[in-house]
């Protein structure tokens, strides 16, 4: 009855029924032909059984509650992680809006650029205004299929996008820097990087996920070197190859850039890509991202 009282109860009613016990066993009467000796033993012997039950019951109590704690506590680390990967996920969409404010803003100008000079040239060289008219049709249409390819990440009603410039991978230089400053040994191979032919919006992206990785690098790898690849020699495609010889998948740091990987793959599957975070020859962590660079259309209800 202590055991289970202790064990179902608060603390200070398992102790008030244990008193009550003891005082119980402590008064209650003896058979008169037992000696004293034996019937001090007795009650000794069962007090000390009550105190053992309620002892016994109140550590179950205790390990119930802490248990209980602890599966609070994992609840709401979990809805906490799920916050904040949609946080991060959501961040990359604002910042793939950014990208489309950019794309949308480079082609408009050469637009209205080749559109003044077509009106111009209009009476006096026709052949001009027609070439720069094409133009117009040509930087028009590019523009339309950019935007097509990405304008489905975008959430209606959010709020206006930030419009700070965004950064290509002609800024490779900058993350070379960030990482040098860090104390890490850098290797930056474009030579198979045909930036002519990747997409604006692609080349942007590319760049954003080589940015993410650099960092994650800084922050979480502990490591000492690194690579970084641009390749288009696949043909249709644009690939980043980011190493490290950090810690690894495997150690917690990497679970402490567990939101960045999301961002990343979240970023590359938007671009129809695949992404992929494995061990990497260095020791630590390979990115590999490749990106077609003809973006299928896709319908969006």
């Amino acid at each position: 009855a202590l055991f289970t009282l202790a064990s179902a109860r608060s603390r200070a009613e398992a102790a008030i029924a244990c008193a009550v016990m003891c005082l119980v066993l402590l008064f209650a009467p003896a058979p008169p032909e037992q000696s004293r000796i034996l019937t001090q033993l007795t009650v000794f012997q069962n007090m000390a059984l009550a105190l053992a039950a309620a002892f016994a019951g109140y550590a179950l109590h205790e390990h119930q509650e802490r248990t209980r704690a602890i599966e609070e506590r994992a609840i709401a680390a979990e809805r906490s992680r799920d916050a904040e990967a949609r946080r991060r996920v959501e961040a990359e969409r604002v910042s793939i809006a950014r990208e489309v404010h950019d794309i949308t803003a480079h082609s408009l100008s050469a637009v209205s650029i080749q559109a003044a000079a077509a009106e111009r040239l209009v009476d006096r060289d026709p052949a001009a205004a027609k070439e720069a008219i094409a133009e117009v049709r040509r930087t028009a249409k590019g523009a339309l299929e950019e935007i097509r390819a990405m304008i489905g990440v975008l959430r209606a009603g959010e709020g206006p996008a930030e419009t700070t410039p965004t950064q290509g991978t002609d800024r490779m230089g900058d993350l070379v820097s960030y990482l040098e400053g860090a104390d890490i040994e850098v290797t930056l191979d474009e030579t198979a990087y045909d930036r002519a032919c990747v997409p604006a919006f692609i080349d942007v992206a590319l760049f954003g996920i080589a940015r993410e990785a650099a960092t994650n690098i800084v922050r979480h790898a502990g490591a000492r070197r690194a690579t970084l690849a641009l390749s288009t020699k696949r043909e249709g495609f644009a690939e980043l190859i980011v190493d490290d010889d950090g810690k690894g998948l495997a150690a917690p740091a990497a679970a402490a850039g567990h939101h960045g990987l999301l961002g990343m793959r979240e970023r590359a599957r938007l671009l129809q890509g695949t992404f992929s975070a494995s061990p990497s020859p260095l020791g630590g962590v390979r990115i590999a991202v490749s990106v077609p660079l003809s973006q299928k259309e896709e319908t969006h209800e």
